[in-house]
């Protein structure tokens, strides 16, 4: 007989953790799996050294050999201001992304300050959406196969989906009618993307403000193309789940087709090459399109291919606007 359990009473079984720490609930969905849940947990300042990869292999491997299972990811610490965004938001993003091919489904990602009862529940999803932990008034049954009473049919973090992030939308006018006046193609420019970039690889996105100023940025080709070259020192899953996150937020087609390259092309830079065709559907009118088509055609592959994109990169950075 299946057990169902809603994600609070899911949560109420983790640790407290001293410290902001990202937990990864792995349900059996099937009474073969004689398994109980399988907990793991990643320290904050583990997430910002561990990509992607790594992350989804260590999920993977507490898993039972060969079954799907549905998955909570939940972080616990009280580091998190409640004005502000959830943190982690782009690591979240792109290990459900990485995830979902192995045939496992999160179902739910949470942030709460501790796992007691009272304590506040916020969704990732949903941000805007606040519960609490309930108190149990019966010891939880454990025993395979489990379900989680959550919200699985929500793809969020998936690529170019509606759900998700959107960041520039929720600007005020002001903002909207400011922020173009102050990109200008210069080092502080530059800098803010740098540092939006690297933010995404550590696993967070930069704030609307700052999103909306990087899309306006992009309009640059000296700032889009050096973008094309994505550095290997950070990880290009969470990068691309920031452009993914700035195409849905954004309503200019000549932006949505460049940040629909940058996926494509860091997706080719890591050798995700239907991931990196799908994206560049999207990217219709955008510099350097039809050359990463060409790349994708000639399946060209290591040192190789980053001459190539080190080139096209070069070339589109130097021509005009």
């Amino acid at each position: 007989m299946t057990t169902y359990l809603t994600a609070s009473e899911a949560i109420g079984v983790l640790p407290d953790a001293s410290s902001d720490t990202l937990f990864v609930i792995g349900f059996p969905t099937r009474a073969a799996d004689p398994i109980t849940p399988a907990v793991l947990a990643f320290p904050s300042a583990d997430i910002t050294t561990l990509h992607t990869p790594a992350m989804g292999k260590h999920v993977h491997d507490q898993l039972p050999a060969g079954s799907n299972a549905d998955l909570l990811i939940v972080v616990v610490g009280n580091g998190q201001d409640n004005q502000q965004p959830l943190p982690h938001r782009a690591a979240i993003a792109a290990l459900e992304t990485a995830l979902r091919p192995a045939g496992h489904t999160v179902v739910g990602c949470y942030w709460t300050p501790h796992t007691q009862p009272g304590a506040i529940l916020r969704d990732y999803r949903e941000p805007h959406r606040i519960s609490a932990i309930l108190p149990t008034t019966t010891p939880l049954d454990l025993t395979p196969p489990l379900r989680i009473v959550a919200d699985a049919a929500l793809p969020w973090g998936l690529p170019f989906t509606e759900r998700g992030e959107s960041i520039p939308t929720r600007l005020g006018r002001f903002a909207r009618a400011v922020l173009p006046l102050l990109v200008r193609c210069d080092d502080h420019t530059h800098h803010l993307v740098e540092l939006a970039i690297d933010e995404a690889g550590r696993g967070e996105f930069p704030d609307d403000e700052n999103g909306f100023a990087i899309t306006c940025a992009l309009r640059d080709n000296a700032l889009y193309g050096p973008r094309l070259l994505p550095p290997f020192d950070l990880d290009l899953r969470r990068v691309e789940q920031l452009w993914m996150a700035l195409y849905r937020g954004n309503a200019d087609r000549k932006i949505r087709a460049k940040l629909a390259a940058l996926i494509s092309a860091s997706a080719l830079r890591r050798r995700a090459r239907h991931f990196a065709a799908y994206a560049l559907a999207h990217a219709a009118g955008a510099p350097g399109g039809d050359a990463l088509s060409v790349l994708l055609q000639q399946r060209i592959a290591g040192a190789a291919l980053d001459r190539k994109l080190e080139r096209l990169a070069a070339r589109i950075a130097a021509s005009d606007s």
